[in-house]
């Protein structure tokens, strides 16, 4: 399980406890044309619907949920 900077924890999903984590990668910064300045982050996960108690068939597509999360921050 990833800690520290860089890391994002979730626990549910369908009414179900679970621990995953999304390692995040930076993507840019730089200055805005608002005179701010701004971060970018992305990071992915593959879920599968056993690991959050799912027991029904719902069809081979639903097998698996690739989970997609970007986080843009503003410096203050």
């Amino acid at each position: 399980m990833a800690s520290g900077p860089g890391a994002v924890s979730a626990r549910t999903l369908s009414g179900a406890l679970q621990r995953f984590s999304i390692e995040l990668r930076k993507i840019g910064e730089g200055k805005d044309p608002w005179g701010g300045y701004r971060t970018g982050f992305i990071g992915t996960v593959t879920l599968t619907r056993g690991d959050f108690g799912i027991s029904y068939n719902l069809g081979p597509a639903s097998e698996t949920m690739e989970l997609e999360l970007g986080i843009e921050g503003i410096r203050r």
